[in-house]
């Protein structure tokens, strides 16, 4: 793992750290929206 990576690894890190961004994102927007009280 310390060579260059190869074009798969990068799209697999690529695409594992978008999931991992959607999730916490997605994560926070729930929390939110529970905290504050609806109108």
């Amino acid at each position: 793992m310390l060579g260059p990576l190869t074009r798969i690894e990068k799209s697999l890190l690529q695409a594992h750290f978008r999931s991992v961004n959607y999730c916490q994102y997605n994560f926070i927007e729930h929390r939110t929206l529970i905290s504050v009280p609806l109108p």
